[in-house]
């Protein structure tokens, strides 16, 4: 599960690309926001962003970020 900016969506691999965020390969559109504070709950989890807060409940497979904090 992730939850972004306080709303739930089921998936473990997470790309934040600008204001455009896609979730196991399919796009969401969170409310329109300046910063996005990223929660994943899950084991496995995949995280690549450019910018954010990114909090991982669980064992992270791999997170990358530009300017952000894990």
């Amino acid at each position: 599960m992730v939850v972004i900016n306080g709303v739930r969506y089921e998936g473990n691999n997470v790309t934040v690309n600008g204001n455009k965020i896609i979730i196991d390969g399919n796009v969401v559109n969170p409310e329109d926001a300046k910063e996005y504070h990223i929660e994943v709950h899950s084991d496995n989890a995949t995280v690549h962003s450019e910018s954010g807060k990114i909090t991982v409940h669980g064992n992270a497979n791999k997170v990358n970020t530009v300017s952000g904090s894990v």
